[in-house]
């Protein structure tokens, strides 16, 4: 019996011990106000990629470049991009990312404006099994294609991103630097007007 108990005591020392090893840090007001502009840095990255990749004055090699650049933003690449278009209103069509910015390469049109503004939180952060947090932001992206001079196309969409919050730990100076790192997951379109 004292053997089983000590076994038991062990055990559980072990498990704290762990655990505290790999706890993720609680999330206090500051960290979610920055978590919420580090979100507004990657979708507007993001942006930036798809206007990049988008313009048909952008190189093939350079497209490409920026596709690998877009794709390491999110998740993995079997995340989903939702695309809608105000000529089918009822269909929203879901492309893995990396089809979806492949896609978007071989559009038509001479040059493509994305912009996105207005994030803010769609769902509170909740840490994850794997001690991450999980959310989900909304945002408002003008899409605009030109051919020529001409407006060919322009809707604004509002999009829903999931994010993944992972705590993070880099060197610096020979001193483990704790920081957060932010990645898109599936992106759903809410509304396209």
């Amino acid at each position: 019996m004292k053997k089983k108990i000590f076994l038991i005591k062990i055990f559980l020392i072990f498990s704290i011990f762990t655990f505290s090893q790999n706890k993720t840090p609680e999330l206090d007001s500051l960290e979610h106000m920055k978590i919420s502009e580090m979100s507004l840095e990657k979708v507007n990255e993001l942006t930036k990629y798809i206007s990049i990749i988008g313009g048909k004055t952008t190189k093939r090699e350079l497209a490409n470049q920026m596709i690998n650049a877009a794709v390491e933003l999110f998740i993995n690449e079997d995340c989903l991009m939702g695309v809608s278009s105000l000529r089918k209103p009822d269909s929203i069509i879901y492309y893995p990312v990396r089809k979806y910015f492949n896609r978007l390469k071989m559009l038509k049109y001479n040059k493509v404006i994305i912009k996105s503004a207005e994030i803010k939180y769609e769902s509170n952060l909740i840490r994850m099994p794997d001690n991450s947090y999980g959310g989900a932001v909304a945002f408002f992206q003008t899409f605009i294609a030109y051919n020529g001079d001409e407006i060919a196309y322009k809707d604004k969409t509002i999009k829903v991103s999931e994010i993944k919050v992972k705590s993070e730990q880099q060197i610096i100076n020979g001193e483990n630097v704790p920081y957060w790192d932010i990645f898109l997951g599936d992106i759903r379109v809410k509304e396209t007007k």
